[in-house]
């Protein structure tokens, strides 16, 4: 295969549900971002010269961007928009 027009283009299909941790471990973030997720790092201090990285993820849903957890069950609803479910 030579040239880009030749690759083969994963599409997320309309009805894609998983976790937001299934998501993550199947897909590149850089497709993810592609499909309207945002990923914003931030360093968090834990003791004197230790520190660790969050990764703050939020979708957009039909009524606005919001912040998702690991847990939280996502399902491709189309142009970009996500709904969210949460167990309660």
């Amino acid at each position: 295969m030579t040239g880009g027009k030749d690759r083969m283009k994963i599409k997320m299909q309309v009805g894609t549900r998983a976790t937001v941790a299934d998501f993550r471990n199947t897909y590149k973030a850089r497709y993810l971002l592609l499909h309207g997720w945002r990923i914003d790092s931030v360093v968090k201090p834990m003791v004197a010269g230790l520190t660790n990285r969050v990764d703050l993820i939020s979708v957009p849903t039909k009524y606005g961007q919001l912040v998702v957890k690991n847990e939280d069950m996502l399902t491709y609803v189309g142009n970009n928009v996500w709904d969210v479910r949460r167990d309660k």
